[in-house]
């Protein structure tokens, strides 16, 4: 009995069958049937909760909120993707013309086209505002962003729209499934290795560069600011008198350093939340690194494969693997909501306040007042 590889997220133009049922097959069979459910709801809960977020006032004007309101909303769509396949393949045949296959090959490349391009979108956003902190407001304000965002958008549209005419729905095994015109196999198959580097190589290693940039930036300037305060320290004991060190240390405990304590906190509280949003999104771009890898080496894997040999059998070991890369590829786009639960904390204060139906306008006025009157009290007490 032969089996193939299975894969939702475009058209397959080689089949890699494998020979002998074991229970590596059986495995890979119960974790696909298993695991597609539970990454589909859990990722189109998440991503519409993190849409919703990132579209309220408070979030709109906040750093790189246009290109993670995008994302949450191309995750959704590729998982929609994969939910009507599921469907089709397990519960009830729904894609039974040649519209309803043309369409979910069309999204599911789109998706996952703009889902990479979005990630590397942010991840450049911050080496930028990390590299050029003074000119970030200007190169990556909201409106550039989401001039981008609708760029890319219509470059897929524009890029993947051969599945319109390349699409059919075929009888195969009593079973009408999404394959590709025959007389088109020599252009998917130049199509298939351009999308293979636009989507895949290319992207990957724009990412993997660009976080090696900015932890190098980031490890730079932690130490420049550790080398300057302790710099400014030495030269304020050595410039004291004896007589005057503990009446001033006394002084300093109370707030009533004339411009080194202010100039501590303000060097703090401007570059501290500019630090957790990029830890935030080194997270999210490294966690797609991670979760893509396994699925990206056995694709790249079975191109060249498909080059070199005509013989496209496989072990069942190779199978469960696959099967289990696509798992963590599908993971892919439903994990970056707990990312930002875990550690977005303006995040999780407009997140309760939609879960407890208030309005983020006013949590946005008290929190703003409740700054300002911390900083009157500690200009207050300073004089």
């Amino acid at each position: 009995m032969n089996t193939s590889f299975q894969n939702t997220t475009g058209l397959e133009l080689y089949a890699y069958n494998v020979t002998e049922i074991s229970q590596w097959i059986i495995s890979a069979r119960l974790m696909r049937l298993i695991g597609v459910p539970i990454i589909v709801i859990i990722g189109l809960v998440g991503n519409t909760l993190s849409l919703l977020v990132f579209c309220t006032r408070s979030m709109k004007c906040s750093s790189c909120s246009v290109f993670l309101a995008a994302l949450a909303a191309a995750d959704s769509t590729f998982i929609i993707g994969v939910l009507l396949t599921y469907v089709n393949d397990n519960l009830h045949a729904i894609l039974t013309t040649d519209l309803s296959c043309q369409f979910l090959i069309f999204i599911t490349y789109s998706a996952s086209f703009l889902s990479v391009w979005f990630i590397v979108g942010f991840t450049c956003e911050r080496y930028i505002a990390i590299r050029f902190p003074l000119k970030r407001a200007i190169m990556c304000s909201v409106g550039r962003e989401k001039i981008v965002v609708l760029v890319f958008t219509l470059f897929a549209c524009f890029l993947y729209n051969f599945s319109f005419w390349t699409t059919i729905a075929s009888a195969s095994d009593d079973k009408i499934q999404c394959t590709y015109r025959v007389e088109y196999f020599g252009f998917l198959h130049v199509a298939t290795w351009i999308d293979t580097c636009i989507a895949m190589v290319i992207p990957f290693l724009t990412i993997t560069c660009v976080n090696s940039l900015v932890v190098r930036r980031l490890l730079v300037s932690t130490k420049k600011t550790a080398a300057l305060r302790r710099s400014r320290s030495e030269n304020q004991k050595a410039e004291m008198q004896p007589s005057l060190r503990l009446s001033s240390h006394r002084r300093y405990k109370d707030g009533q350093s004339v411009g080194m304590g202010r100039t501590k906190v303000s060097i703090l509280y401007s570059t501290s939340p500019q630090l957790r949003v990029t830890r935030n999104l080194l997270c999210i771009s490294l966690t797609f690194l991670c979760l893509n890898l396994p699925s990206y080496v056995i694709r790249l894997y079975s191109l060249i494969s498909a080059e070199v040999t005509t013989n496209h059998s496989v072990s069942s070991e190779i199978y469960f693997v696959h099967e289990l890369a696509q798992m963590l590829y599908y993971a892919t786009f439903g994990c970056n909501f707990f990312i930002y639960t875990l550690l977005g904390r303006n995040f999780k204060r407009s997140l309760m306040l939609i879960i407890r139906c208030k309005s983020t306008v006013h949590d946005e006025r008290k929190r703003v007042l409740s700054k300002l009157l911390a900083v009157h009290r500690s200009n207050t007490s300073s004089l």
